[in-house]
């Protein structure tokens, strides 16, 4: 059953974090609220751990579902059980979603026919029950670009987003937001393009624990790295950065506000 959410008005929020798949969460989670890391969004990934994920739904955590393109099977009907879980479960959006182009040998991405027929499914799926929607997109900007202007998506974040002020822009003139993440601590290109993009448009994550923090000891930490080199982008202070990346959270994923 759809349990409820409240919002604290104060502290960090995490966008994109996979909960389900931390090692020591209890502790690494005491350790976040310490660092005033106060909220969570765990996207799903495939219908497989979509029950490890809505474990996590709790006064401090938010969930989204949907089938990531690495894990796209057209043996089973990911579109049927995404509808069934909608019927059963509150969730704040539909993802983690989107295009993954990379070519790796080792790791072979499903056909990209494939990635795409499911996109475009899920993102449908969103448009009808009004939700925004995560997208990975991985070597597929142009792909994913046309396919949300074609299907008049206007409502999401691009998570985990690297690339050009040029395509920044090409994202937020179609609505989106962007996810920022510890990716921007080694892409000087990122940097740069942070310094043209509305502060309106940004939010934090760390997508621990995958986002480039292997080898950190607590990756649910790195959201207060991401957000200082943020805050000197910008050139404003934390607390300025704090108030504006929660307030756009807030709105994109309807979080209620905690009176």
């Amino acid at each position: 059953m759809p349990t409820s959410r409240r919002y604290s008005d104060s502290g960090w929020i995490d966008s994109h974090c996979h909960l389900n798949e931390l090692a020591t969460a209890p502790a690494q989670l005491k350790e976040a609220k310490q660092a005033q890391i106060e909220y969570f969004i765990v996207p799903g990934t495939a219908p497989q751990q979509w029950s490890d994920v809505i474990a996590w739904q709790s006064a401090h955590c938010a969930i989204a579902l949907g089938t990531h393109p690495w894990f796209v099977d057209p043996n089973e009907d990911q579109i049927g059980q995404l509808i069934v879980a909608l019927q059963q479960h509150e969730v704040v959006a539909i993802g983690e979603i989107g295009l993954d182009f990379y070519s790796n040998q080792s790791q072979p991405r499903p056909h990209r026919a494939l990635q795409q027929r499911l996109f475009e499914a899920q993102l449908m799926i969103a448009k009808a029950h009004r939700l925004p929607v995560i997208v990975h997109s991985v070597k597929a900007h142009q792909q994913v670009i046309d396919t949300l202007r074609r299907l008049a998506i206007e409502d999401g974040v691009v998570h985990a987003f690297i690339g050009s002020a040029e395509l920044a822009q090409q994202y937020i003139e179609l609505g989106f937001h962007l996810g920022i993440g510890p990716l921007i601590l080694k892409s000087p290109k990122t940097r740069a393009a942070l310094a043209q993009v509305p502060l309106s448009q940004m939010l934090l994550e760390t997508d621990a624990p995958f986002g480039n923090s292997h080898s950190a000891a607590n990756p649910l930490l790195q959201i207060l790295s991401v957000a200082q080199c943020v805050a000197e982008i910008k050139q404003i202070s934390l607390a300025q950065l704090q108030h504006a990346t929660r307030g756009n959270t807030q709105r994109l994923f309807c979080l209620p506000a905690d009176h």
